[in-house]
């Protein structure tokens, strides 16, 4: 079993990240260390394990309580077997829109009502982007219910809420996202919501958006765009990208069960600044508010644990669990950069 679960974490995490472009740049030699690692312990279990170890350190960490959360995070120098989710389960951790089929998959061309929060709420939130908006659900759906607002989720697959034409895959065009970007767009101008949480995995498009010749200015005025074209009077909050892996920190974890430190990254490593810069000043330009959640996940380096919580699903998506946990330090930008 247990040498399924690392070979399926290999392929995925490893191999698949290996064959594509690459986003962000981790030590070619640590990276193809970790997927030669997991690969050699998922054979030594398959031909000579009779009891299948733990993925774990044997120790268990303390769960965060809520004014911890809204500090720098914890981390532990070890996996705890009180880890949430568990290593193996690390990729199933997803917000509940994806089984109610809220997140719009690759054809989707518009998304249901998807209203979630309180649904007798007099005022309403809206997320819009793609599944690094998605990532935010939980979170949000908190808030909302908190505070007696709906929350209209508003998500697609690598379909970026920026105004900017870009690919669906490296080598096709992609006019579904374009046909769902309209219809949300439409939706949110007949909601006219009180404030609209945009976010998106913005590095990805300067791969999938290569023809747009200067990338930086695409994204950058399409954005501007994409703001200006929200309700009169809503508030528009950009919330900034989190950090992106070249290796599936849950890989690194299944081969460092006593030292989480040979997983950790300097954060300057794992965020794309330039994309952050960029948003900030389109957010400027225009008028809205720009958030970043970095500091919320990383001090001066990024760990893939926090208290007893795994930080990331893949290689570029906090869990499900971990989203949650920042639900109060959500809540608490939202309102300081609204006053």
């Amino acid at each position: 079993m247990l040498s399924v679960v690392l070979a399926d974490l290999t392929y995925r995490h490893v191999e698949l990240r290996f064959q594509h472009s690459r986003v962000f740049k981790m030590r070619a030699v640590r990276s193809y260390a970790l997927g030669a690692g997991v690969t050699v312990l998922a054979l030594d279990v398959s031909f000579s394990a009779t009891k299948l170890p733990d993925l774990d350190a044997g120790k268990t960490v303390a769960a965060p309580v809520d004014q911890q959360v809204l500090s720098a995070p914890t981390t532990s120098e070890f996996v705890p077997s009180n880890l949430t989710p568990a290593l193996e389960r690390a990729a199933d951790s997803t917000p509940k829109v994806y089984a109610d089929g809220c997140h719009g998959a690759y054809e989707t061309t518009a998304s249901p009502d998807c209203t979630y929060g309180d649904r007798a709420g007099t005022e309403s939130t809206v997320l819009f982007g793609d599944s690094h908006a998605a990532q935010w659900f939980t979170p949000l759906d908190e808030v909302a219910k908190e505070e007696g607002k709906k929350l209209i989720s508003l998500t697609k697959s690598s379909c970026r809420s920026v105004d900017i034409p870009v690919r669906g895959k490296v080598s096709e065009a992609y006019p579904q996202c374009d046909e769902w970007r309209q219809d949300s767009l439409e939706r949110i101008k007949t909601l006219a919501p009180d404030l609209v949480v945009v976010s998106n995995y913005g590095s990805v498009y300067r791969e999938l958006g290569r023809d747009l010749g200067d990338f930086d200015q695409a994204w950058r005025e399409g954005l501007e765009r994409t703001i200006k074209e929200l309700p009169e009077g809503t508030d528009v909050v950009v919330l900034g990208d989190t950090p992106g892996w070249e290796i599936a920190p849950s890989v690194c974890l299944s081969t460092n069960l006593q030292d989480v430190g040979e997983c950790e990254s300097p954060t300057e490593d794992v965020v794309d600044a330039e994309v952050a810069s960029i948003e900030q000043e389109a957010v400027q330009s225009a008028g809205g508010r720009y958030v970043s959640p970095i500091e919320w996940v990383c001090q001066e380096t990024c760990s893939p644990i926090a208290w007893n919580l795994l930080v990331y699903r893949d290689t570029h998506h906090l869990t499900n669990e971990m989203a949650g946990a920042l639900s109060g330090r959500l809540q608490q930008a939202l309102d300081v950069s609204a006053s």
